[in-house]
This record gives C-alpha cells, structure tokens and sequence, in this order.
C-alpha cells in the first residue's frame, strides 16, 4: 500500500471507528505495561533473593515513608532478610547489601564494574552542565571520583586533623554551656558541628556557625535540603513509573 493509498483509507474511516481504535490501542498499551509491572515484582524470587511484599504500583516506597528514617526500616529489613535482599521503589527493584565481604568486593575489588549508582527522582542527564558528584550517574561519576581521589590521601587527611580538633573542642564548648545538667537536642548540635567542618575544611571559611545561633548559611543549607525532602507529584510519578523519567526531565 502505498501512501497516498494509506492517506485514502484514513480519510475514508468515520471518526467513532478511529475513537474506537484509539481506545483498543491506549487499552492496550495499559494492560501491557500493567503486566510488565506485575512481572516485575517476581525479580528477587527468580534470582533467590528475600524481599518485603510489595503493593502494587507502590512496590514498599510507603514503608519507606513511614518510617522516621530509611536507615531504620533498613535494619529491621535486615534481621527478617537477612543481610542480602531487596526492595521495591514503584516496580524498580533495588538491593540492599551489608555483607561486608561482599561490599569489599563491589567497592574494590570490581569497582571498575560498578561505576553506576542509582538515580534519584529527577536527576537531569549525566550530559547536563549541572550535574556533581551527588547526582552524577556510570562514566561521568567515575572519572569525578577519580579526579577527587587525590584530594582525599592520607597525607592530605592529616592536614585536616588541627582543623576537625578545633571544630570538635568547639561542639564540646558549646555543649558544656547549654547543657547545665538539663537535656539537650543533641541533634541540632550534630548538624552545627558538621557544617562548621565542612566550612573550614572544604571551603576554608570560618563562619562560626556553633557560637552563633543564628547564621544565614546554617538556614540556607536548611532549606536545600528540606525542598530535597519535599516530595510532589511529578516525583511521584518519576518514582512510580521510572521507565518515563528521562520524558519528565526533557519536559
């Protein structure tokens, strides 16, 4: 059939027939892709592996959420799993490991094999001129890694000892202070300190973030990574259906 002869057929079908097309096809497509995602939860049964029961669509992403912390539901995991098993995030299987053996063994001895790590929500492409460390995903990560490694060798490490002593005898001070025999939010404290060693060492800035309560830099860092944590649809559907992120990026 040639296209003028195809052009002909369109133009001859009634418009509820090509409705009616359009539907089968969209239905279709839906229950395809709704069984691939039913398939998709037989992953770590197939391969011998432990899992948590996953919702449908959901996989355990809402066990996640309600816990305080991911490390928590990680432990718990852990002693019902045991230390190699998997989860869902939507229909995207991901492992979870702490056989030391074997994390030596990913980490160093095959790290060559292993350069990709798993993307977050809306990460944009590894091609973009936005993309760090954090983000960064296979080659591009890699070849970052490597240009960082010399930064942190040991003998560039022991330079930052006075620096970390100094940050350290300042969280002491302050706790000594606060304190007075009552209760404190310990974790408050952590987050000054830890920003506090990252200023000086990374940045060589001493913005004095544990004396002085209130300090722009300690809420602006407070603010990127609580909008992080801020979750709304579009990183829903990125979660739920990761097949389509790259079209929610390029969107």
């Amino acid at each position: 059939m040639s296209l003028e002869e195809f052009k002909q057929f369109i133009n001859e079908l009634d418009s509820p027939y090509i409705l009616k097309l359009t539907a089968v096809g969209l239905t279709t497509l839906c229950l395809v892709y709704l069984g691939k995602i039913w398939y998709s939860y037989g992953y770590f049964k197939r391969r011998g592996f432990n899992n948590p029961k996953p919702e449908f669509l959901f996989g355990n992403v809402r066990s996640v959420y309600k816990k305080k912390n991911l490390s928590e539901q990680y432990q718990e995991w852990t002693k019902t799993y045991g230390k190699i098993y998997g989860y869902f995030e939507g229909h995207m299987p991901v492992y979870v490991i702490s056989d030391l053996d074997i994390v030596h063994e990913i980490f160093i001895k095959q790290s060559s094999n292993f350069a990709a790590r798993k993307k977050m929500h809306l990460n944009p492409r590894d091609s973009g001129p936005t993309v760090d460390l954090l983000i960064a995903t296979q080659s591009r990560w890699k070849r970052m890694r490597m240009v960082m490694n010399p930064t942190f060798s040991s003998s560039k490490l022991k330079e930052l000892d006075p620096i970390l002593v100094l940050c350290a005898d300042r969280l002491i001070d302050v706790l000594n202070k606060e304190s007075d025999n009552n209760e404190v939010n310990v974790s408050q404290y952590m987050k000054r300190f830890t920003m506090d060693s990252i200023w000086n060492c990374a940045f060589g800035i001493d913005i004095n973030i544990q004396y002085k309560k209130e300090n722009e830099y300690f809420y602006k860092c407070e603010d990127v990574f609580r909008s992080l944590a801020d979750l709304n649809l579009v990183t829903y559907v990125a979660d739920y259906f990761h097949e389509f992120r790259s079209m929610i990026v390029d969107l």
